[in-house]
Formats: structure tokens, sequence, C-alpha cells
């Protein structure tokens, strides 16, 4: 319950008497904040860009002043941080995770990107303090129901932000408390990552891609290597013999708009590891090593058409694999390179490789994400 004071031109003040404070729209459009104490008035120390921001700033106050924490003696403590929205706290957050570099470019685009399609419009104005566990939950129900991956990473967004607020002193508690709301699932049949494609096909596959890129296809699927870790190899690491090889993995690359490419440790520490290629997989690598990767420890075992010294784009590399794709008859055309990996895993595993052994391949430290790489294929052959 507030007073409202419009002092934008051309329209006639107007004034209701409230139980507690009083807002007025400014010219500009924004809001203007505050309430009397003592024959004082205590201001918001900025303006707010819609009216439910500032009906928010004063139910905090009223909140506090009727608990006791601000009294004519003593007046509201940490005014800033109890003003903080949630659109102020992503960009303090991100920005000190990006100087600390506590997380990668691509995990910031990441955030930036569901933050703003999914998060912005509903809570970015919102004072972090007046977030209920109510707002959240009628937030995360009303999702979109064709899309299950967005809602659970936007929730995780959330969650996170609101759990670094209250490291931060923001608030006592996080009202992202849904029960399930960020717990791992099981793909569906008709998730394209959880589509398998077979040896056979996957021989295929790369048989139908450049000859340059032919590699990447066989890596992804017997070696279950991701796409950052494939385009960041180089010469130096790879040992090969005369009838064996093996791959160490040190190092990935990540493209995240604004930040360009950026070369640093694998998805999880468990991802530094070395892969034993596949013996009948060994000609193939033989082969390419010749043919297309320089000579230098550094030269990169795949690389951009225009550069050798460039990192391959996911873009570029889709494209091939895509026709590659449309050309495998039997395989669904909504197959992912990252398929290859998940593929990769479940034929191990149905060749009886044994859940640690899965796990050191792929780079895992969580047992539970490699049953999800299995599970579809199991619903498959019941």
């Amino acid at each position: 319950m507030f007073l409202v004071r419009d002092t934008a031109p051309r329209k006639e003040k107007t004034m209701r008497r409230r139980a507690f404070g009083t807002i007025e729209k400014l010219p500009s459009g924004n809001y203007r904040a505050y309430w009397r104490n003592e024959g004082k008035n205590v201001r918001a120390p900025h303006t707010f860009p819609n009216k439910r921001a500032a009906q928010d700033w004063l139910a905090n106050q009223q909140a506090q002043f009727a608990s006791g924490q601000i009294t004519p003696d003593r007046p509201a403590q940490d005014a800033e941080k109890q003003l903080v929205t949630l659109n102020q706290w992503k960009e303090i957050w991100l920005e000190r995770c990006q100087a600390e570099k506590t997380l990668t470019p691509k995990t910031i685009q990441t955030y930036k990107s569901g933050y703003k399609t999914h998060l912005e419009k509903p809570f970015g104005h919102r004072i972090l303090s007046t977030i209920t566990v109510d707002d959240i939950r009628e937030w995360y129900t009303g999702f979109d129901p064709t899309k299950p991956g967005a809602k659970k990473t936007a929730y995780r967004t959330l969650s996170t932000l609101l759990r670094a607020a209250v490291s931060e002193g923001l608030l006592d508690k996080s009202p992202a408390q849904l029960r399930g709301a960020m717990s791992k699932t099981r793909r569906g049949l008709d998730n394209p990552r959880a589509i398998v494609a077979t040896p056979e096909q996957v021989r295929e596959l790369a048989e139908a891609m450049p000859e340059n890129l032919a590699i990447t296809v066989l890596l992804g699927f017997w070696c279950s290597m991701r796409f950052g870790e494939i385009t960041e190899l180089r010469r130096k690491d790879i040992e090969l013999g005369s009838d064996r090889a093996l791959v160490r993995v040190r190092r990935a690359v990540q493209y995240a708009a604004g930040f360009g490419y950026t070369v640093g440790l694998p998805k999880t520490a468990a991802g530094v590891r070395d892969i034993a290629v596949p013996s009948a997989m060994v000609p193939d690598l033989r082969k390419h090593l010749e043919r297309f990767v320089g000579e230098s420890p550094d030269a990169l075992l795949v690389h951009s058409p225009a550069d050798s010294s460039r990192w391959l784009s996911n873009n570029s590399l889709n494209y091939y694999f895509k026709k590659a794709v449309a050309a495998v008859e039997g395989l669904d055309s909504r197959f992912v390179f990252h398929g290859l990996r998940h593929s990769g895993l479940t034929h191990a595993g149905q060749c009886g490789a044994t859940l640690a052994e899965l796990l050191r391949r792929a780079g895992h430290s969580d047992i539970n994400t490699v049953l999800i790489y299995q599970h579809a294929t199991r619903e498959r052959d019941a």
C-alpha cells in the first residue's frame, strides 16, 4: 500500500496517502521512493525502472523498521546492499568471476545468455530480498514444458546467483529451494543427444567427412572425446607406436562470444587423462598425422580451413558433419557431434567395460553421468 505521485509532464499530479512510504513517477519514466522517519525523509539511493521495484524497496524498509533494525538513532545499515537487484548482482558476480577466473568464458556466456532469455524479465529488477520461494515456484511451474533442458539450466543459474548472494551477505537464505529442480534426469529416446550410432554407422560418417576431418569422428566415438578436447589436440599429444597409440588429453579450447578462443583445462579434473586408441583406429590416426598435421610438436591435429595455426570452429565442423549424417542410411537426421561421445561410451559398456573404466575414458567424476549416457540404449534394448 503506497502513495503514488506522478510528476511526468502533461499529466496532473495524483497523490493518494498509503500506509507506508511514497512513490513518485518521474518524467524519465523511472520511479522514486521514500518514507518519513521522525520527520525526515528516508530516500532510496537510486531510482527504479518500474513501480514494482520501488514497492519492493519500501516493503523491505517497512519490514526493517517494524523489526527494529531501523530506528531514529540507527538508520538503515548497508543501504546499498539492501537495495541490490538481481540484475545488479548478476553483473557484479559475473564480473568478479571473470576477473578471478573462477568460471570459464564459455560458462559466463551461458549464464548471460540464459539469464537474458529466461530470468531478466521475471526477476531482473526485483530486489534480492523480495524474491520468495513462491515466486520461484510459480516461474518454474509455468516454464515451457517443451524445453526441459533450458528450464533446468535457467533454474541452476538462478540458484547459483542466489547462493552467491548468501555468501556475500546480501541474503540470509536462498529462496531457490525447489526439491528436485537440480536433479539430473535421464535422457529420453527423443533427445538428439541420446541417439546411438553403431560402429558401422560411425565408419560411414567418417568416410562421408572431408578427409582432413574424418579423424574427429573417430576420436569422438572410439576415444569418447569432447569437441573442445579434440580441437586442441596437437602432435605432441599423440604417442604413436607400431601397432598402438595413446592420446594425452591435457587441454581443451572453448569459444565464447565476447571472449574469443580460450585454452584451459578440460571440463572436469578427471578430464585430464590418457586414452588408449583402439588398435583398429591406429592406421587412421597414423595416416592423418602423415598427411594433415605439421611437423612441429605444437601443430594442431585439426585446424581452421583458413589458417593451420587457428582452431577449427564448431560451425565449420558442423557444416560438414550434418552433410555426413544425411549420407548415412538409417541414422537419425538429428544426430549431433556430441552423440559420438555418447554412442562410444554406450558401445564400450555393451562390450563389457566397467563403470570405472567408462569414467576414466570419458573423463567423468560422477558415476550418475555415465549411467545417464547408457540409459537410453538400455530402454531401447529392453
